[in-house]
């Protein structure tokens, strides 16, 4: 009998559904050793490799999706986000045929969507069993950014479909209401788990032991922050992508090897952060405080926030001040704050078991 094979199709928009699907799949291969795994996306292969431990057959594909145009961590282009859309959706039967033939010539047994559609509607016409795990859809997001320009009912109602037609929608803690999906399973919280390797790192990047670290997360999506203007606070040395090359003393470049990124966050002190669910899910089952970029018309934000502060001390700065790293007096607050109970990443195990019987053909 051949070995069970589980297609991991993955959102690029971002590094959080990375994040949010490796530990499910890690948590998957411990249950089914033999487990063949494909992950199709527009990723770096090094991030993805950096977060699922399992041997993986990764398919470049940056076509697999389109998520939102943006421009920067945090400003979506609406018109240039609906005319991708549109683009995406011309040959819609064709592009779903082709994923259809993918999939079947790799004798995949189960698809996981994280969260493109499109491969949901291909294993639809396989009768492939599929299913797909987030805290969003782009269905909803489609709707909330573009719904007020043009028509957009038809390229709607093809995402609506698609998203309809996975067996199951597993939707993470915390994430906004899916009314519009009838086929949607709550399960708890998901985020990888990391060890508190504070005194290496402090070591490595030569940071004195007295300083406190404040790791800069802006989940992946490439905008720098004007850190040369910021103003110095004398006891935190803040950890920023190396990419950056900054020229400041209080400022480290975030190691490219030998740290995980869950190894930087349990080790940190404060994060500072976009909403979104990888970043602050984190920062919450470590036990760190988070300092965000107040981010108002991301329909997740109501909810990860209130989740998050009832898990970590946190604080939402007004973008003009966090753009200017006017961050000392937030900082100071939230680690002025007692700590409170870490959220615990029940869902790993939830999604795990459910995937287990589907991908072993139960």
């Amino acid at each position: 009998m051949s070995s069970p094979h589980l297609f991991l199709d993955l959102s690029a928009h971002g590094l959080g559904h990375l994040a949010q699907a490796a530990p499910v799949v890690n948590a998957l291969h411990r249950r089914v050793p033999d487990l063949r795994l494909t992950v199709r996306g527009g990723l770096p292969r090094a991030a993805v490799e950096a977060r699922i431990g399992a041997d993986v057959a990764w398919r470049y594909d940056a076509s697999n999706d389109v998520g939102l145009c943006m421009a920067s961590a945090i400003d979506v282009r609406p018109a240039q986000t609906l005319e991708a859309y549109r683009q995406f959706h011309r040959e819609w039967s064709g592009q779903v045929d082709a994923d259809a033939a993918l999939l079947d010539a790799s004798g995949v047994t189960l698809l996981l969507s994280a969260v493109p559609y499109r491969s949901l509607a291909a294993a639809h016409r396989l009768g492939l069993p599929a299913v797909a795990l987030s805290s969003l859809n782009w269905a909803a997001l489609f709707r909330h950014y573009c719904g007020h320009l043009a028509e957009t009912d038809g390229v709607h109602q093809q995402m609506l479909s698609a998203y309809h037609a996975a067996e199951v929608f597993l939707r993470l803690t915390p994430a906004p209401p899916m009314p519009e999906l009838g086929n949607v399973r709550d399960i708890g919280p998901v985020a990888a788990l990391g060890r508190n390797r504070r005194a290496e790192i402090q070591r490595r990047l030569q940071v004195p032991r007295r300083q406190r670290l404040a790791l800069i997360a802006l989940g992946g999506i490439d905008t720098r922050l004007a850190v040369e203007r910021w103003p110095r606070l004398p006891d935190v040395t803040w950890l920023a992508p190396a990419a950056w090359r900054f020229e400041r003393e209080d400022f480290r470049g975030i190691p490219e090897a030998g740290f995980s990124y869950v190894d930087l966050v349990a080790s940190c002190d404060a994060v500072i952060a976009k909403p979104g669910y990888g970043t602050f899910v984190e920062a919450a089952c470590h036990g760190v405080p988070v300092v965000y970029v107040a981010r108002d018309d991301w329909p997740e934000t109501p909810y990860l926030a209130s989740w998050l502060r009832a898990h970590v001390p946190a604080v939402a700065v007004e973008r003009e001040r966090f753009w200017r790293g006017a961050l000392a007096e937030a900082l100071e607050a939230v680690l002025a704050e007692p700590p409170r109970t870490p959220a615990k990443p029940t869902g790993v195990e939830e999604a795990a078991a459910y995937l287990h019987d589907r991908v072993l053909g139960r």
